[in-house]
């Protein structure tokens, strides 16, 4: 049995548009956004590290959040001020979480990523 060469090309770039068509659908989906809460933030800093990288008075910055969605909480850790960022304890937000990371759309289109230390379930009584 003979095989066009072009018939062989036609279908190969056939199976190659259809999978990369799939793989763009699946790129451009949105996640699903939650509701939640700021519950608290925090910020901790962490001893100079002067001896580090020569800074004097350098400092170890973190924000800690508590997020409350639903029967879960989420602690989770930004390095950006919250004045830059825009969150506000006892605001309403919306976010999605992918791997180890919730995600916060702002205003302006930008996502405000913030890595979670912790998420545990609420047990009702």
């Amino acid at each position: 049995m003979r095989i066009c060469l072009r018939c062989l090309h036609a279908l190969v770039a056939g199976i190659f548009l259809l999978a990369c068509s799939g793989l763009a659908s699946a790129a451009t989906e949105k996640p699903s956004l939650r509701p939640g809460k700021i519950v608290s933030a925090v910020l901790n800093a962490h001893g100079s590290n002067a001896e580090n990288n020569g800074m004097a008075g350098g400092r170890d910055i973190w924000w800690n959040y508590i997020i409350s969605s639903g029967d879960t909480l989420y602690s989770v850790v930004s390095r950006e001020n919250p004045s830059k960022t825009g969150l506000v304890v006892n605001s309403s937000i919306k976010f999605y979480e992918e791997r180890n990371w919730v995600y916060i759309p702002n205003k302006k289109g930008k996502s405000i990523a913030l890595k979670i230390q912790n998420k545990s379930k609420i047990k009702n009584k």
